[in-house]
């Protein structure tokens, strides 16, 4: 489905019934991340997997001052609300699950529980954290000007994914196309913005 909140409109996928589960994927990711674990999840909850702003299917807007942490925050607690959901479960993944992590401490009251896969409050040392803005912009350029097929080809070479070289053709290429799928501007205002 298709929620506007805040001037965008964001893909949302939902599914099963009882307690509500927000679930947010990682960078380059979408709600289809989490395709093999919804049927489990949605015997017991609600799940609720949006596109997180410019990813997947939702919009992926020019200014990257748009996809500021507390904007996404903003964003999210207008989709529990549109789904007329006052408290939630949160899982995040990576990306997702910093928001999640931005999303408990702006409205605590709204979260449930939380569960962090991968994820982190950010860089405490302002160093090390300028050296990644850096490393961030020049893969946000990177992408605006090879495009998102080198991204993705690019990006599975990472050491952090070599586990994933251990995953059946079938799976990596399904992981490929969902990647693929993301358009240039919202990957590359991601990096900038969050």
């Amino acid at each position: 489905m298709r929620i506007p909140v805040n001037g965008v409109t964001y893909r949302v996928q939902v599914a099963g019934e009882g307690p509500p589960i927000l679930l947010l994927h990682g960078f380059s990711g979408s709600g289809d991340t989490w395709a093999p674990l919804v049927p489990a999840l949605a015997a017991q909850y609600r799940t609720v997997a949006p596109d997180l702003l410019g990813h997947g299917e939702t919009d992926a807007p020019t200014d990257p001052r748009r996809y500021r942490m507390e904007r996404c925050v903003a964003d999210l607690l207008g989709l529990l609300d549109a789904l007329g959901i006052r408290r939630s479960h949160v899982l995040g993944y990576s990306m997702g699950g910093r928001v999640a992590l931005h999303l408990a401490v702006a409205a605590p009251e709204r979260v449930r529980s939380l569960v962090l896969v991968g994820a982190s409050p950010g860089i405490a040392d302002a160093a090390e954290r300028a050296s990644r803005v850096k490393q961030d912009e020049e893969l946000a350029a990177f992408i605006e000007h090879e495009g998102v097929a080198a991204f993705v080809q690019r990006w599975e070479q990472l050491p952090l994914f070599a586990s994933q070289q251990r995953l059946p053709e079938t799976v990596r290429a399904a992981i490929r196309a969902q990647r693929s799928r993301n358009r240039p501007e919202g990957l590359a205002n991601s990096l900038r913005g969050m």
